[in-house]
């Protein structure tokens, strides 16, 4: 039979609860909760104490399961709508899906850990990374098959290398000697008068 009550104990490791069924002022015995799958998938997730739920139990109520959570009327889906699916947590980190603008949206208020021992790939039309203090990409290699545009400031720490011609719309300033030709020191080379040096036509 089918029986309505509230959460009072539960045991996160083997998936049990206890329900107090205020009707009949009795707590039942350990409950298992009705997931989806729990042996190569495994789906975790028990309602909190307090929490109202139904049951499917023996006339005695001494064997029984757990079917899920109800809403009631002191207690409604955080967020609800006919077009979307959601997971809302209690910090108010919250994972949802609108099928009507097509738009997941992933909303936490801590940090976001993705790993994986294989390849991530990414397709999309544009992607923006916004970070307000600071973004770092840790690795040996960076490689951009495209055009690379900085708005700002660009420093480099290790030594740069152009296999293609560099153009300068702007002053040149160098702290060091700069080589042409990797004989020429710009810095040091100086001009004997009447000496002409004649040097590659500039492409």
């Amino acid at each position: 039979m089918i029986k309505y009550g509230t959460v009072c104990e539960k045991d996160p490791a083997k998936g049990l609860l206890r329900v107090d069924f205020e009707e009949d002022q009795i707590a039942s015995y350990w409950y298992p909760m009705v997931v989806t799958s729990v042996a190569k998938n495994s789906f975790f997730g028990l309602p909190d104490i307090g929490e109202q739920v139904v049951c499917m139990v023996d006339e005695n109520c001494e064997t029984g399961v757990v079917l899920g959570a109800i809403p009631s009327d002191s207690v409604l889906p955080k967020l609800a709508s006919k077009d979307i699916n959601s997971v809302v947590f209690s910090d108010g980190t919250k994972v949802s899906y609108d099928r009507e603008s097509h738009v997941l949206q992933i909303d936490t208020v801590g940090d976001i850990t993705i790993k994986t021992t294989a390849n991530v790939q990414i397709e999309c039309v544009n992607a923006t990374v916004k970070a307000t203090v600071k973004a770092t990409i840790d690795a040996p290699t960076a490689e951009f098959t495209g055009n690379l545009q900085v708005k700002g400031d660009f420093a480099t720490l290790g030594t740069s290398r152009f296999t293609g011609a560099v153009t300068a719309l702007n002053t040149i300033r160098a702290t060091g000697n700069v080589f042409a030709f990797t004989a020429i020191g710009l810095g040091t080379h100086k001009h004997q008068v009447g000496s002409v040096i004649s040097l590659p036509p500039i492409p």
